[in-house]
């Protein structure tokens, strides 16, 4: 199989992606504040466990993040060390992509749900706030959903609702080609088997996105060439208006605002707590 001109630079483009985000424009200033920590612990109904990076927090509040597709917690390092230390943040790294757990993509919602069930049930902290970014944006919706008791907030950064770009699906298919495929890395084949793996699950997440009943902030960045901000827009419009949605675009965001800008995701997160407190969802007298 002949590879065209416009296949040799898409690969290029992903030994660019495999290296990470070189070139980024990063907030200032940036203002450590809190060391991070790794750690593991057991998923939900399922004999493996999942890693984790966290900050230690103090007060009420935990901030669990579901990193999109490839899953990576250090895409979330910057947001977690500059967050509001008296939070706790845990950013997980989805089964399949960890250092620990199933070294093959795990396609089915459940489990990947099930992931961060524990972190959202064993009661170590009064007040919630779940985060979805990307791919995770439907797995985020899912489990606010089927979980409406134990969370308190929801965020979704960079939410992937319909289709990744025709870029991002182009790159897709010339890492499956025969021909490329055996030195695509592992982590982007689990990522091209979960946004495959996801169309046939969607549709029964987003019929019951009218089921939320958390206040929820939609963060996007207007320069997304991966996803696009319709995806935002479009989840805006299908949750219901009691929950107070609210579409922040950063207008110089890429996809990847939580690394490259991440005061902003944080602000988004901040936003979302102030309105669970607002709303008494988890108010400091309740």
């Amino acid at each position: 199989m002949g590879l065209k001109r416009r296949d040799i630079i898409t690969i290029a483009v992903m030994g660019m992606l495999a290296l990470g985000a070189c070139s980024i424009d990063f907030d200032e200033p940036y203002e450590k504040r809190s060391v991070l920590s790794e750690w593991i612990y057991g998923s939900a109904g399922y004999d493996y466990d999942v890693a984790a990076l966290s900050t230690p927090g103090g007060g009420r509040w935990r901030v669990v993040i579901m990193p999109g597709a490839p899953s990576a917690n250090r895409y979330w390092d910057r947001v977690l060390e500059q967050a509001d230390p008296n939070h706790e943040y845990i950013a997980i790294e989805r089964p399949g992509y960890g250092k620990v757990g199933p070294k093959k993509p795990v396609l089915e919602f459940d489990e990947q749900v099930a992931a961060v069930l524990p972190l959202i049930s064993d009661g170590k902290r009064e007040c919630l706030v779940l985060v979805g970014q990307s791919y995770s944006a439907t797995l985020a919706l899912k489990a606010v959903i089927e979980n409406a008791e134990e969370i308190d907030a929801l965020v979704i950064v960079s939410g992937l609702i319909k289709e990744p770009s025709k870029g991002t699906l182009r790159l897709a298919g010339v890492a499956a080609a025969p021909v490329i495929n055996f030195v695509t890395p592992r982590w982007a084949k689990t990522a091209i088997a979960e946004l495959r793996g996801r169309r046939d699950q969607i549709d029964s997440v987003f019929e019951r996105v009218n089921e939320i009943t958390v206040p929820t902030i939609i963060i996007h960045g207007a320069k997304d060439e991966r996803v696009p901000v319709s995806d935002a827009e479009l989840l805006r419009r299908m949750l219901p208006e009691n929950v107070d949605p609210e579409l922040l675009i950063v207008e110089d965001g890429n996809h990847f605002i939580s690394f490259e800008q991440p005061l902003r995701v944080i602000g988004a997160i901040e936003q979302a707590i102030t309105k669970a407190e607002v709303r008494g969802e988890c108010s400091a007298d309740g």
